[in-house]
């Protein structure tokens, strides 16, 4: 019933306030959480507590699928403790702290953030994981991690977000727009860089207050260089081996780093290469709907840039001014040639634009 990892025991979690022993954990069955009543979050937490409590050592993890097929990965439980206690020691949580847990718990984002309050002995708050998590919590949380639309929705629907001390971001780029109205709250911010292989973030980027950064700067323990394609590969000591990632980044100092794109998504238009995520920073400011950048082949340009949009189509007028506006925030050969109209993007189980899925439907649409 216990875990050992050097001097750290874990034998105990505590949750929403009350404090449950691993065996207490433990006499909860399978069919027992079937009967239970309790909602879906609460489901997937007692069921990885089982995971973690029973003899085995290693834990499955689901991939979210988002720039490729989902896949199953193993990693030992001495592993998860080694990047909850990166973050642990980063943000110097302990026993006195609490945490909030809005994110589902069968992705590893939010496995790791129940073994950090497991590891540090943090108070688990637990809400039902929606795009505004904080719509019932009238308490200060001392430590959180979001998606930018969780963070984003409850910006907009006014909840306070001061009510957090630290705020981690991941799971999707911070928009400009984002980025603005996070300089306004006294809530410490950071965005993440991290991939299901690594456990979560390896690298955090301060959004906000002093110290606000424009580069991901790695936490201790990780290093980083870069491949023949400018990709960035980890090393990281509870990692086995190294990670080799997809992540066009801009090496900027001994452990620092901009992210540039993905490899796989690169845009080579008249010999340009262009970084679709860039383009769609650069932009989203101004457009709305859901959106994104991709191409397709064309004789003159090899590829042909496109903007790919959920919703109804503009009007000619508003597609006009649309491109108008891109001309002026984007370089010159940036600017998207056509735009593509989709009733319906096809999205991940956590919510992410399935960007392969999505550009299929645009070009081969499904007959009614």
């Amino acid at each position: 019933m216990k875990l050992m990892h050097k001097r750290y025991e874990i034998n105990s979690v505590k949750l929403n306030g009350r404090i449950y022993s691993s065996a207490e954990i433990c006499d909860y069955s399978e069919k027992e959480l079937k009967k239970s009543g309790l909602g879906k979050l609460q489901v997937e937490l007692y069921r990885f507590y089982l995971d973690w409590f029973s003899p085995g050592n290693s834990i499955v993890v689901n991939s979210s699928g988002s720039t490729g097929k989902p896949k199953e990965l193993f990693f030992d439980k001495d592993q998860l403790i080694g990047s909850a206690m990166q973050t642990g020691k980063y943000f110097d949580l302990d026993n006195r702290d609490n945490c909030l847990l809005c994110l589902p718990v069968q992705y590893i984002a939010g496995k790791m953030m129940v073994v950090r309050a497991m590891l540090s002995a943090l108070d688990l708050i637990t809400v039902k994981p929606a795009s505004n998590p904080l719509e019932n919590i009238h308490k200060n949380i001392d430590f959180a991690a979001m998606t930018p639309q969780q963070v984003f929705t409850s910006l907009s629907a006014g909840k306070n977000l001061n009510l957090l001390k630290t705020l981690i971001i991941g799971g999707g780029q911070v928009s400009p727009e984002l980025y603005e109205k996070l300089q306004h709250i006294d809530t410490e911010c950071y965005a993440t860089y991290g991939l299901t292989e690594t456990l979560t973030h390896i690298a955090l980027r301060k959004l906000n207050g002093s110290g606000s950064q424009d580069f991901f700067e790695c936490l201790p323990g990780v290093d980083i260089h870069i491949d023949h394609r400018m990709c960035l590969v980890i090393k990281a000591t509870y990692l086995s081996g190294e990670i080799i990632t997809n992540d066009i980044v801009e090496i900027i100092g001994k452990n620092s780093f901009r992210w540039m794109g993905r490899f796989d998504n690169v845009i080579n238009s008249g010999g340009i290469k262009i970084y679709p995520e860039k383009v769609e920073q650069q932009i989203e400011g101004f457009i709305r709907n859901k959106f994104f950048i991709a191409s397709r082949p064309d004789d003159s340009l090899g590829e042909k840039l496109l903007l790919i949009f959920e919703g109804p189509e503009l009007t000619e007028k508003g597609e006009t001014m649309l491109f108008d506006k891109m001309k002026t925030h984007l370089p010159p050969y940036h600017c998207p040639k056509e735009v593509i109209y989709l009733p319906q993007f096809v999205y991940t189980d956590t919510g992410k634009i399935n960007r392969i899925k999505t550009i299929g439907l645009a070009f081969n649409p499904i007959k009614s």
